[in-house]
């Protein structure tokens, strides 16, 4: 589950059942329209499985979050928006 899509500031993944441990930079890829693998901030809720991710530095525009589960990689895509 994901929300708010579109995002303003703060982007919530909720992964239980999905993940074991917070994800990280290798298992967790955010990129941009054009490919480009961004850097990202996180904060993993460990007793919701949960991932609160900092959108409000991003530009506006379309985002790919490729992350490996359990059950193999799973892709969201995510509006930034301004407002």
């Amino acid at each position: 589950v994901v929300y708010p899509n579109p995002v303003k500031d703060l982007l919530n993944l909720k992964l239980k059942g999905y993940v074991e441990d917070a994800p990280n930079q290798f298992t967790l890829v955010i990129t941009d329209a054009l490919g480009r693998s961004l850097p990202w901030k996180g904060v993993w809720h460990e007793k919701e499985s949960r991932l609160e991710l900092d959108f409000s530095q991003m530009k506006v525009g379309l985002y790919v979050i490729n992350i490996q589960t359990q059950f193999g990689l799973r892709t969201i895509r995510i509006i930034k928006n301004a407002q």
